[in-house]
């Protein structure tokens, strides 16, 4: 998929580095639950985990700007025509419009396999995430308490009817 200068293709085994590199970033681990990794080994051991076995019905699209790797889009917890999202970009290629115009590519794509549904979960702290949500028509429609990093959090539930 693409659209002008944005490229959404699968995640391969040989993007371990820039998962790594993505995953790294602190402020981006600030709403992610999960540790940093320790090496790219890990990393690679994660996308293998994920992407790459029978377990799990999910599916990852590296962005791709510039020719480089600058983000990923999850898609999971697909079941009756509806799905899951979620989303990080790096931080450098932040507050460019990339992660919206990758994520109505991916929506796109997402409605012609008639996936009629989305939802994407998001904690009320991570104002980006929620703003491009709203900015792409999500609906919020739920907000539960849950246990973050040893804090209580607000967990908001977004969706999209495609």
């Amino acid at each position: 998929m693409s659209a002008n200068d944005i490229t959404l293709n699968l995640i391969d085994i040989n993007d371990y580095e820039s998962y790594f590199r993505i995953y790294n970033q602190i402020e981006n681990l600030k709403y992610l639950d999960f540790i940093p990794f320790d090496d790219v080994k890990e990393a690679k051991e994660m996308i293998l985990k994920l992407y790459f076995n029978d377990l799990y019905e999910s599916y990852c699209y590296k962005i791709i700007y510039d020719d480089k790797i600058v983000g990923f889009i999850d898609i999971f917890n697909i079941l009756n025509h509806e799905a899951e999202v979620s989303f990080i970009l790096d931080l450098r290629y932040q507050k460019q419009n990339i992660m919206y115009k990758s994520l109505i590519l991916a929506l796109n794509c997402l409605k012609k396999v008639e996936i009629n549904k989305v939802c994407a979960k998001i904690l009320e702290g991570n104002l980006k995430s929620i703003n491009l949500c709203k900015r792409l028509g999500f609906i919020e429609k739920e907000k539960k308490i849950i246990n973050f990093k040893g804090e209580n959090q607000n967990l908001i539930t977004f969706y999209k009817e495609l």
